[in-house]
Order: structure tokens, then C-alpha cells, then sequence
């Protein structure tokens, strides 16, 4: 992936997951609260703790994939690659 582009994915997913987490962790705290703001169906049941928690791993792993791109993509160097490296005769 290119370094540009692997910046932006990287920025991308760090920034919607530590969104997320931000949610699912309110979601934990007041999980009523966050069911109120469900126009669909305001007084309904809210979600389980299970599944809140299955959403907060999922934007710490997101927030993670894009850290690790944002970190890797500063260290990668155009001329690091095997393939540009060797001659081929």
C-alpha cells in the first residue's frame, strides 16, 4: 500500500474507532441512556452488556489496525522494498 494512502486508511480507522470506544463506552455506563437516543424504538430493551462489549472490542481493534498503519507507514522508506532492491540480470 502506498505511504499516502496507507496514512489516510490509517487516520481513517483510528479516528472512527476511538469514536466508537468513545459510544460503546458510554453505551456501558448508561446503557438505558443510549437506548433512549434509538428513535426507532426509544423505550425498548436496550442492547445486552455481551453485545456492548463485542462492539467495544471491535473499535479497540480498529483503533489498533490504524495506529499500527499510521506507525508502519512513517517507518516505510520507498527504496525498503525486496522487489526494488535486487537487480534482476
Amino acid at each position: 500500500m502506498k505511504r499516502g494512502l496507507r496514512l489516510a486508511v490509517g487516520w481513517l480507522a483510528l479516528m472512527l474507532g476511538a469514536c466508537a470506544v468513545l459510544v460503546f463506552g458510554f453505551a456501558l455506563i448508561d446503557p438505558a441512556g443510549m437506548q433512549a437516543s434509538n428513535d426507532a424504538d426509544p423505550f425498548g430493551t436496550p442492547p445486552s452488556t455481551l453485545s456492548t462489549l463485542a462492539g467495544l472490542a471491535v473499535a479497540v481493534a480498529m483503533k489498533a489496525c490504524g495506529a499500527w498503519l499510521v506507525a508502519t507507514s512513517r517507518t516505510d522508506a520507498p527504496d525498503a522494498h525486496p522487489r526494488r532492491t535486487k537487480k534482476m540480470p
